[in-house]
């Protein structure tokens, strides 16, 4: 049979084709037929969207694309089905889609669908990338979005029936991020201490379930987070995206299974919104993702980045190579948000193929988890400059340098909520003298607690978070743990899993001045920790042979991650916390301790330079607001802040460096 020759589209006219599914029995060989048509806002066709894995290219299946016969005449090369339909060639699909379209496709009636697969001509590079740019239209303006898992299997029926169920006895409140029962009578969900009544055979169907490859696959994020309406379907069984959501968050907030171990994926995914993160905060949320092709990583979600970020102006572009792809992305974000956030996701290796080191290869998942709490520069901007020759001048601040490296294994798995934990970190408390005080004027025990769990304990929130490691609780295990034989102390699993969690890819390092930290494990004695304009985490640098220096990836140095090296210590009784927002849910900012009272801005930056003001002086303290020029009618959205330049740091006697990164 021959292959199918796809029409043109007209990227113009922002053209894109719909597929009819052709009614038939299960066992029917699949017939469709492809129709160019344009989607404007004044006219939108009925269709819905598919979203699926593509599955192994292995043994691919035929389908047939067809168009309407008035006659039975045989047109010349080509020939009738027994449909009534002329048959205009085939088109290959992966064995999972063709089974979903054996699923999908109804008895009576034709289906009007939208399949990337088959809608977009994939040997085709320029449209590859125009269609690309049109999925957040196409997905948006569905009027369902069908969430393919895969045929029935592994008690899938059972799962799919149990979180619907459970789904529909909560509330959502997605920026508290709690569990509300609907009923009273069912108060006992929102009680993060008591597990679910659920037995062996519905927990394995659960997990079954969520480690389908589904879950896994990048461009999901899109297809779901874009549309108006979801339905996740498991052969003939479905649920609702929003029951499944909420059924998710109670599993998750919950005790489980330790079998249960796809959780921590799904978490970040049923909480993110369209339009409401950044791309390097997206980048991290899904490091786990699979994509076939690395362009991808980065193509996959310019559709759902911070609305703010649109103005970057990256558009697909299958041409290009991934390198050429990543380092456009950095300097595109620096020129147009004077950003370099995405510097973090640099992750040095001994064969690195490709320079420059300050483009991170995004393909790749991160080999640690980003350090969430850091916010080292604040408001301020980058002051950078690219030479054309793969050389970046960049401006910033040495802050310490590596004296010590603890090898010791805190990320091992199966060390979890076994005493063999305490042995391991009582081995790293060993290495250092906890009677002391720490640089930031607290204690080295404290300091230490903190820095095992990258200060994410449930005091770093405002109010604190039930789902985090209570402060005293963990500083009281340590403590015993320093105080009597390694691993006698009942451990404290909620920290041990946090600590597990943020060691992964890192080893605890001491500096020549005195702090204490976690470096990637690529990391050397003698590398730099650089504060680095326009970056919110420390980065690890080296000197190279060159004189310049080379990124060897995001630190975490306790006492240094929220502005100390710009702006010095917070006044007296205040501390930086996540607090809870009415506008924006969690944000950064600072709790007065006595009082209780908190705000967004931080209490260490004074008055506002001339000509600039607050859109808004009258908000409330907790309120993410704007920052105008009068004279010039520039806008700044909190925290990017005007007293945070390069030069108002100056003018505050901070000694500012330039330097090269290569």
């Amino acid at each position: 049979m021959s292959r199918y020759q796809y029409q043109p589209l007209d990227p113009e006219a922002k053209a894109i084709r719909l597929m009819r599914l052709f009614p038939g029995s299960f066992k029917d060989d699949i017939c469709v037929s492809l129709d160019n048509t344009v989607l404007l806002a004044e006219k939108i066709p009925k269709y819905e969207a598919l979203s699926y894995a593509w599955g192994s290219r292995e043994d691919p299946v035929d389908i047939s694309v067809t168009t309407h016969s008035s006659s039975g005449v045989l047109k010349k090369g080509k020939r009738i089905l027994k449909t009534g339909k002329v048959d205009d060639g085939c088109l290959e699909v992966t064995q999972n889609l063709a089974v979903a379209l054996r699923h999908l496709r109804l008895a009576e009636k034709e289906r009007v669908l939208w399949i990337d697969a088959i809608c977009v001509d994939q040997r085709n590079l320029n449209e590859r990338g125009h269609q690309v740019e049109r999925m957040a239209d196409v997905y948006q303006n569905a009027g369902q979005v069908v969430a393919w898992l895969g045929p029935e299997g592994d008690s899938s029926t059972l799962a799919i029936k149990t979180l619907g169920f459970l789904g529909s006895r909560l509330e959502d409140d997605w920026d508290a991020q709690i569990i509300i029962p609907k009923s009273p009578e069912d108060s006992h969900l929102a009680d993060t201490d008591i597990a679910l009544p659920y037995d062996n055979e519905i927990w394995g169907s659960i997990q079954s379930l969520l480690s389908r490859p589904y879950y896994k696959r990048l461009w999901i994020w899109q297809e779901l987070l874009l549309a108006e309406s979801v339905s996740l379907q498991c052969g003939y069984e479905a649920i609702d995206w929003n029951s499944f959501r909420k059924a998710i968050h109670c599993i998750f907030m919950k005790p489980k299974p330790s079998y249960l171990t796809v959780m921590d994926h799904l978490f970040n995914f049923i909480y993110v919104e369209a339009g409401v993160y950044s791309l390097d905060a997206l980048l991290n949320y899904t490091s786990a993702c699979e994509f076939s092709d690395p362009r991808d990583r980065i193509y996959a979600l310019l559709n759902i980045v911070h609305k703010e970020e649109s103005a970057v102006g990256l558009k697909p572009d299958y041409r290009q190579t991934p390198h050429r792809v990543f380092q456009n992305v950095v300097l595109r974000y620096l020129s147009h948000t004077g950003e370099l956030d995405l510097l973090a996701s640099c992750d040095w290796t001994t064969d690195l193929v490709e320079k420059p080191s300050w483009v991170p290869d995004l393909s790749k998942a991160r080999t640690s988890y980003p350090i969430r709490s850091a916010s080292c520069c604040l408001g301020s901007r980058a002051e950078a400059e690219y030479d054309g020759n793969g050389v970046l001048q960049a401006t910033g601040m040495c802050v310490a340098e590596i004296s010590g490296i603890e090898k010791v294994p805190l990320d091992n798995n199966a060390l979890r909520h076994t005493p063999e934990m305490g042995l391991t970190i009582r081995r790293l408390m060993d290495t250092i003298n906890l009677d002391g005080p720490y640089l930031d004027g607290s204690n080295m025990m404290d300091a230490l607690c903190r820095t095992l769990c990258m200060n994410e304990v449930a005091q770093s929130f405002t109010p604190p978070r039930p789902d985090c490691p209570d402060l005293e609780t963990a500083l009281q295990y340590l403590r015993q743990l320093s105080q009597t034989s390694p691993g006698k102390p009942e451990p404290y699993d909620r920290y041990l899993d946090y600590v597990e969690h943020y060691q992964k890819g890192r080893y605890f390092f001491t500096t020549k001045q005195g702090n204490i930290g976690l470096l990637p494990k690529a990391g050397k004695i003698g590398d730099q920790v650089y504060i680095v304009l326009g970056c919110q985490s420390p980065l690890l640098l080296r000197r190279m042979e060159s004189g310049n220096l080379a990124v060897i990836g995001d630190c975490y140095i306790h006492g240094l991650t929220n502005g100390e090296a710009l702006l010095g210590t917070l006044p007296h009784g205040w501390q930086r916390s996540m607090i809870q927002t009415a506008q924006w849910g969690f944000q950064k900012g600072y709790v007065e301790r006595e009082t209780g009272d908190h705000m967004v801005e931080d209490p260490r930056l004074g008055e506002l330079p001339s000509c600039w003001r607050l859109t808004d002086p009258d908000a409330p303290a907790d309120w993410v607001n704007w920052f105008v020029n009068d004279k010039t009618a520039e806008q700044l959205l909190w925290p990017v802040d005007p007293r945070m330049t390069a030069d108002a740091l100056r003018a505050r006697g901070v000694p500012l460096q330039k330097f090269l990164l290569e």
